[in-house]
């Protein structure tokens, strides 16, 4: 099977589940600031979970948003939008989150 490539913009939350919307605030932003925009296809991956631990501070949930570049003029989209050095992070509950 042969597969279309795609792009991503993927980020781990960690800790419980109600502060999710912070780092799908995180990916918006980030995907912004680099010329991208999201698409229709959000994926979440529960890597550890309520399944998993009691512990809400040990959940680790994968959030992936298909992106794309942006329409507007941006000169950004004519350099690669991010590399594998780039990270950012978030401020979360009190926790920082990379």
């Amino acid at each position: 099977m042969r597969l279309p490539r795609r792009t991503v913009a993927v980020a781990t939350h960690r800790g419980p589940h109600d502060d999710l919307d912070l780092t799908y605030a995180a990916i918006g932003s980030f995907t912004a600031r680099h010329g991208l925009r999201a698409r229709d296809l959000v994926e979440e991956t529960y890597l550890v979970g309520p399944r998993d631990t009691d512990d809400p501070d040990r959940w680790r949930t994968l959030v992936a948003w298909l992106v794309t570049p942006s329409d507007q003029g941006d000169a950004s989209r004519d350099r690669e939008p991010f590399g594998p050095s780039e990270r950012f992070q978030e401020r979360t509950s009190g926790r920082t989150r990379e």
